[in-house]
């Protein structure tokens, strides 16, 4: 399945309207829209396509009695649709930039299938133990 990959660290400011502005080189990947979901200390922005890759996944592991009745609507109340305006800023509810702790200086992480949106503090906690990570799987032999 082909999907879009997004790569890099971006440093942004949440503007007093809760919009962030778009890296350039993703932008693209949401003309139509993409869709925003609460995850553990983050916002996750997907593009459509991805979003109903996942919803479809879901929805097959539902359906086959591996995952909770519930979850279609758990997902569908933590997401929300949003739509880049012409200068490439994609507006955070209120409640996405409390439930994630977002503060005014935000990073925006590019995580292959997904874009992650942290508060700074949070990202300099995560990206300590990305390294970690990272070096495990290259010593188990799972490294690129």
């Amino acid at each position: 399945m082909a999907f879009d990959v997004f790569v890099g660290t971006f440093e942004h400011t949440l503007d007093d309207k809760g919009r962030i502005v778009l890296p350039a080189r993703f932008r693209s990947h949401f003309a139509d829209g993409g869709y925003l979901t609460l995850r553990e200390g983050c916002v996750e922005l997907r593009s459509t396509v991805e979003f109903i890759g996942m919803v479809d996944r879901m929805q097959a592991k539902v359906h086959d009695g591996e995952g909770n009745l519930r979850l279609p609507e758990a997902l569908g109340a933590a997401s929300q649709l949003v739509q880049p305006d012409a200068q490439g800023r994609v507006t955070l509810s209120a409640r996405f930039q409390k439930d994630a702790a977002l503060e005014r200086e935000v990073v925006l992480v590019g995580a292959i299938d997904t874009i992650k949106i942290y508060a700074a503090s949070t990202w300099r906690e995560v990206e300590r133990s990305n390294a970690t990570v990272v070096a495990e799987a290259y010593r188990q032999g799972i490294g690129i």
